[in-house]
This record gives structure tokens, C-alpha cells and sequence, in this order.
């Protein structure tokens, strides 16, 4: 099993979505989003990365997705960090058990031996 991390940054650079990727030894992938409030004072990496990760894994124990992603104040934080995205690859779910992975996922999860927290602009 891997556990992966990446962010994705608004215009000022500063870190708003916090995804964690699982990827078991069977080959099934699960998804999990933390999007950052505006309203979020004290929001930190380290309660993304956790939030992420305990996302990814109830996908897995739930054997699906869940959590939608509706509310109009959070797809807006989503889509200031996901506009160079066509909209297939646009997060639905926090909570997403093996998702349409997007191309910089596939490029994580192709390298062999990777674990921890690999951070980008994407």
C-alpha cells in the first residue's frame, strides 16, 4: 500500500486543497479531499494531510464514494485551484474510491518507490 500527498495552490500560491491518494497492492485507488475555508483560521497542512487521508480511506472501507462536494462555497475554493482542469477531472467527491485520476495523479502513482508528500502548483 501507498499513501500519497499532494496540494493545490490558489493564485497566491498558498495551499487550499489537500489531497491524499491510497493505492493498494490489488491495484484500487482511493481518492480523499480536504478543501480549506476562508472561514478556517487555524487550518494547517498537517490537519489536511489528515482530514485527506482519513477521507481516502473510508472510501475504501465503504467500498465507494461519498461526500459529495455541493455546497456552493466550497466548489468555488475548488475551482480557483482547479481551473487549468477540464472539467472530467474536476473533484465531485471528498470521499472517492477508485476516481477518474488526473494526469498528475497518474504521473505520481507511475513512480516507483514514491511515499510521503510530494507537493505541486498543479
Amino acid at each position: 500500500m501507498r499513501k500519497l500527498f499532494y496540494y493545490l495552490r490558489d493564485a497566491k500560491n498558498h495551499p487550499i486543497i489537500t489531497v491524499a491518494l491510497i493505492e493498494l497492492n490489488d491495484g484500487t485507488i482511493s481518492r480523499g479531499v480536504a478543501i480549506c475555508s476562508k472561514q478556517e483560521k487555524s487550518f494547517t497542512k498537517e490537519a489536511g494531510r489528515t482530514i485527506a487521508i482519513n477521507r481516502a480511506e473510508m472510501a475504501i472501507e465503504m467500498k465507494g464514494s461519498a461526500m459529495p462536494i455541493r455546497t456552493p462555497r466550497a466548489i468555488k475554493r475548488a475551482l480557483e485551484c482547479t481551473g487549468n482542469l477540464s472539467e472530467e477531472f474536476i473533484f465531485n467527491f471528498k470521499s472517492n474510491l477508485n476516481p477518474l485520476l488526473t494526469p498528475f495523479e497518474e504521473e505520481l502513482l507511475a513512480r516507483r518507490g514514491t511515499d510521503g508528500t510530494i507537493k505541486t502548483e498543479a
